[in-house]
């Protein structure tokens, strides 16, 4: 039975996941972006992670999500360490992506919600800066 649901692609695939991230950061990195992969996980459909990034003043910065085949439709919020909304993406589809400047040295709260998901989902989050510099690998989140 495991066999014939992996030939069905009946599976999630972080591997799959972050390719497909990676291809919403192409154009970043044409225009001088650094990647940094921060997490991989699978969900269902209606569950949520919460992950925290490391921000500086004035440095442009772009999240971006990418879900495998079984993510069909994931959602991104992102929050300043305010609780204000910067900015979000809730296009039905299995990527999501957000640009911003942040104003002030912190974090940013980054919602990950899979609206839909056939099974499990995989996604992958990546962190792009313009500043050129590969980011540290954040610090592990406390538990909810």
């Amino acid at each position: 039975m495991i066999h014939a649901l992996q030939m069905t692609g009946l599976q999630a695939s972080p591997a799959q996941a972050e390719s497909i991230a990676r291809t919403m950061t192409r154009k970043l990195v044409a225009d001088g972006y650094a990647v940094t992969p921060i997490a991989f996980d699978t969900l269902g459909s209606g569950q949520t992670a919460t992950h925290y990034l490391r921000v500086e003043p004035g440095v442009d910065y772009a999240v971006t999500i990418g879900g495998d085949t079984e993510a069909l439709n994931l959602d991104l919020v992102i929050y300043d360490e305010f609780g204000q909304e910067v900015i979000r993406d809730y296009r039905l589809s299995q990527l999501a992506g957000a640009t911003f400047r942040s104003t002030y040295a912190g974090q940013v709260k980054v919602i990950v919600i899979m609206k839909q998901a056939r099974t499990l989902g995989s996604y992958c989050l990546l962190q792009s800066s313009r500043t050129g510099l590969r980011l540290p690998m954040p610090a592990p989140s406390a538990p909810n």
